[in-house]
């Protein structure tokens, strides 16, 4: 299937990732690519760093006033992070997890969860940080010899592109071990008002399910990507 999803798409994987069907949110933590093969049939790209909502792009932007020698600095993880340019280019207000919203298609109303945690701390299997994004995404907008491409083969498969990055630039991250943190369904739950329909855990999940296989339903879930899922 031609890529990117759409944030339809993807709002139905983290559907199916809140519902945990099979196992699906370990999956999509570990493999975005595998999960989307499950869904789908496997897509690519998976995702767009030149999508102009996301904050991969104003990354980009921003990432455009080091020098050379200051952005394979940024990439190794070498570069000073006193330095204010630095804030201005990983800070919260510059790069941000993925962001899932669930939209009632009645009322128009909408839940945004806030957007997905890349402050954690930092393992060879906890999840990616903050820092380990900033110094993949230098990458990826640095696009040199020998390691041109790297953009597509990010997009096209993230746990590849993260595998590929770690054997050249030494992240630090085991292979196969998750790439993020997801929210669990008692955050998503939370976040409805007392009142909804929503609010009793069985009401959600059948809602969830009906999104995930792309059934009729009075709700539609929209994912964001910051990042790569």
């Amino acid at each position: 299937m031609a890529g990117p999803l759409s944030k339809k798409k993807w709002g139905r994987m983290w559907a199916r990732a809140f519902v945990n069907q099979n196992n699906f949110m370990d999956t999509l933590e570990k493999s975005p690519q595998a999960a989307a093969t499950t869904m789908f049939g496997g897509v690519k790209p998976l995702f767009n760093t030149n999508d102009p909502n996301s904050y991969i792009r104003f990354f980009s932007n921003k990432f455009a006033q080091f020098s050379l020698a200051e952005r394979q600095a940024i990439r190794d993880g070498t570069f000073n992070k006193t330095d204010p340019r630095w804030i201005d280019l990983a800070g919260s207000g510059s790069l941000k997890g993925n962001e899932f919203s669930l939209i009632n298609k009645l009322t128009s109303a909408v839940y945004p969860l806030a957007p997905q945690n890349i402050d954690g701390p930092k393992g060879a299997t906890l999840p990616l940080t903050r820092e380990d994004w900033v110094r993949i995404y230098a990458e990826v907008f640095l696009d040199h010899a020998p390691h041109q491409g790297f953009k597509g083969r990010l997009e096209d498969d993230p746990a590849e592109g993260v595998k590929e990055f770690d054997t050249n630039h030494t992240l630090g991250h085991t292979a196969g071990a998750r790439l993020f943190q997801f929210p669990a369904f008692n955050d998503l739950l939370a976040i409805i008002p007392a009142g909804d329909p929503l609010k009793n855990p069985a009401t959600l999940t059948q809602v969830l399910q009906q999104i995930a296989d792309g059934l009729p339903s009075t709700h539609e879930a929209h994912l964001q990507v910051n990042l790569s899922c």
